[in-house]
């Protein structure tokens, strides 16, 4: 591996490892409320004052939406559920000033226990699998790869994401203020929290029928510091390329043959 890809690889785990302490990624601290039901039974449709529908309480196929408050919406994130298998695509920026400093792509795949990414970033690209506690990484072009067990790696990790589980993680104190809101024809759970000391807030826009993020956003001082976007999100098709090695041999038959 030449000096540039070298100094490519340890910039994005030092990237990983810093989100993973910002976000909390390990260590989710469950609510002690309860689990409560995402969609209770209701005859009517509550409205706002002016006559819409209210943001915290919706009608959705003759279920009524319950409130979300900073008090109410991690027990109520606790009944999500992401799907088993799905694909996406995500964008990472980081902002430095008022300018774009780095941005990385990220195709993703999951299905089962195994998570796969393919991440482009100022030209070189980067192959990422994760599944039975091994992660396989290599870059475009190399036959060769790194293969090693990795204890702490989770597929929310390997896709450089906070999830709904990192909300979970967060006091109650931490949590600003929660809603429901539409972004990008979905019904998402948005919520603020401030998880340093350092003035920083950051911004979860949460799929309230998938259990998947949709964006995130951290501010300091009111100027962003880094966005993720996501889509292209599917249940229906995965690549399943990204999880062969460049012999072409899929890591998953490699752990049904271990057993």
């Amino acid at each position: 591996m030449d000096k540039r890809k070298m100094t490519l690889f340890a910039a994005m785990i030092a990237m990983i490892i810093v989100f993973a302490i910002f976000s909390s990624f390990w260590g989710v601290i469950f609510s002690t409320g309860g689990s409560i039901p995402v969609l209770w039974p209701s005859p009517t449709v509550e409205t706002s004052p002016n006559g819409g529908n209210a943001s915290n309480a919706m009608l959705v196929d003759g279920y009524q939406r319950i409130q979300i408050t900073p008090k109410s919406v991690q027990p109520v994130i606790k009944t999500l559920a992401r799907p088993q298998q799905y694909s996406q695509t995500i964008q990472l920026t980081l902002f430095w000033g008022e300018s774009k400093q780095s941005v990385i792509s990220i195709a993703c795949s999951q299905t089962g226990e195994y998570s796969a990414t393919k991440a482009v970033q100022s030209g070189q690209v980067q192959y990422s699998i994760w599944g039975n506690g091994t992660l396989y990484r290599w870059y475009q072009g190399e036959q060769n790869w790194y293969q090693g067990r990795v204890s702490f790696m989770t597929g929310d990790l390997l896709q450089r994401i906070p999830t709904y589980e990192t909300i979970l993680s967060l006091k109650q104190n931490q949590i600003l203020s929660a809603e429901y809101v539409t972004l990008n024809q979905r019904t998402c759970i948005y919520v603020e929290s401030a998880e340093s000391s350092i003035n920083t807030r950051t911004h979860y826009w949460i799929d309230a029928e998938q259990g998947v993020l949709l964006r995130a956003e951290a501010h300091r001082d009111d100027r962003m510091i880094w966005c993720i976007e996501v889509s292209e999100f599917s249940t229906t098709t995965i690549d399943e390329s990204l999880f062969c090695l460049p012999n072409g041999v899929d890591v998953r038959t490699l752990a049904s043959q271990s057993h």
